[in-house]
């Protein structure tokens, strides 16, 4: 619940902007990975408490490490390091050492095994990663992470995020100096490291997207989780707590509503008008990436939209790559989010058709040569 209410408070319309729980509805944004991370913390917090030697759930574990990471390295960064860190400090006060020790064992090979799984699938990874460590970029990284901060710090709801994951912290640290038993404090710790070293490790690498830091979201909420022990207030309390919670609740989806059900019944006259153009048309064109997606998503044969760069170089990031078997295109579709074309100067436009929002650069019968595949 309380990751709910932290979701609704995400309401910036810009796909760059700290709204980091919300993330988790879409695939894009590496929700898999989300859910493997909180699995894996709940998996080490069994393994810690069991009385008996958990050999079936070590396996999971690494199983699960190793799937996670095949599919995402992010997970590494968000739980094998955080894991491995908190198990370390472990360590010295386990009354049985060697349980932590299997516990970081099948962490650790699970994760390498499923970096190793990626190197004969590396022909079919667009993006290995290494292209967004920019370490000399420290600096510009805590400008962007700032700015982020404080756009959302600018709004009612922004601030009432914030309040609750710094109090969600808070917490995590108060259970980590209380936690009675291994398993508590193992979740208390981290519930606050993790979203610290997240932060420390974007910065560090240099890095420029909101998206990486989503464990600020979601690992300060183990902190509710921590203790086994639930805290029970008077049943008047109690009451009162849940019925403030639902009417927030029903607020929030009450006010959501008209926009949602405006959203999905009003037509977009601007998508239509490209989507008519490109079809009645019946050659090839192509938009970058935050521009092309929702027209390519409608036209009868999204195969029509190439997705490239300003250079006109393909883009290959979350599309069909049989897309790039176009050689050139004819067209270019383009609005308001689309960085400026460079363009052969030899190469001018026929024609320019307007559709509201959108623009559609019309080279007629000649065409224009795509560019090598990059993501």
């Amino acid at each position: 619940m309380t990751f709910g209410v932290l979701a609704m408070t995400d309401v910036s319309g810009s796909r760059d902007a700290l709204d980091l729980a919300s993330l988790v509805l879409t695939t894009t944004y590496y929700s898999a990975t989300v859910v493997a991370v909180v699995l894996s913390v709940g998996l080490v917090r069994r393994l810690v408490d069991r009385d008996r030697f958990g050999g079936a759930l070590l396996v999971v574990l690494g199983a699960t490490a190793a799937i996670a990471t095949l599919s995402n390295p992010l997970y590494a960064v968000w739980a094998t390091v955080p894991i491995t860190l908190v198990l370390a400090l472990m360590l010295p006060r386990a009354p049985h050492r060697i349980r932590p020790t299997m516990i970081l064992v099948a962490l650790i090979t699970g994760t390498a095994l499923g970096f190793l799984g990626r190197i004969p699938l590396r022909a079919w990874i667009s993006n290995t990663g290494a292209d967004y460590i920019q370490p000399e970029q420290w600096t510009e990284s805590v400008g962007y992470y700032g700015a982020l901060l404080t756009t959302r710090a600018g709004t009612p709801a922004g601030v009432i995020g914030i309040l609750i994951v710094i109090a969600l912290i808070v917490l995590a640290v108060v259970g980590t100096a209380r936690a009675e038993d291994f398993g508590s404090w193992f979740v208390s710790t981290v519930a606050w490291t993790m979203p610290v070293l997240v932060i420390i490790g974007a910065i560090v690498l240099g890095t420029h997207a909101a998206r990486y830091l989503q464990p600020l979201a979601f690992a300060p909420v183990l902190a509710l989780v921590a203790a086994t022990r639930s805290w029970r207030a008077p049943f008047r309390v109690q009451s009162v707590v849940a019925a403030t919670v639902s009417a927030l609740l029903l607020i929030g989806g009450a006010l959501s509503v008209p926009r949602l059900v405006g959203a999905s019944a009003s037509p977009d006259p601007d998508l239509t008008c490209v989507t008519d153009w490109v079809n009645a048309s019946g050659r090839t064109g192509a938009g970058q990436f935050w521009t092309v997606r929702l027209p390519k998503l409608h036209v009868e044969d999204p195969a029509r939209l190439v997705q490239v760069d300003h250079e006109l170089n393909g883009y290959a990031w979350l599309v069909n790559r049989e897309d790039f078997e176009a050689r050139e295109v004819s067209f270019l579709v383009e609005d308001a989010q689309t960085v400026e074309w460079r363009l052969p100067t030899s190469e001018i436009p026929d024609e320019v058709i307007g559709c509201g929002r959108y623009r559609i650069i019309d080279f007629g019968d000649a065409t224009v040569p795509l560019g090598p595949q990059h993501s």
